[in-house]
């Protein structure tokens, strides 16, 4: 299945703990399952992650 890009939100935000720097990411995706003679069921797909940032 092909996942257009403009469906998927992206949130990034930078988090400082003691002297060490992260990046955490978080992302979100909602759709739909077309399933012949049922109503439709939503779907939400969430996830993060978190990057360690290089220090100078």
């Amino acid at each position: 299945m092909n996942v257009p890009i403009g469906s998927v939100t992206l949130n990034a935000a930078q988090q400082t703990i003691g002297s060490a720097s992260s990046e955490h990411i978080t992302w979100s995706y909602q759709t739909t399952a077309p399933i012949p003679f049922i109503p439709a069921v939503g779907y939400n797909f969430t996830g993060s992650f978190d990057v360690p940032l290089a220090t100078p």
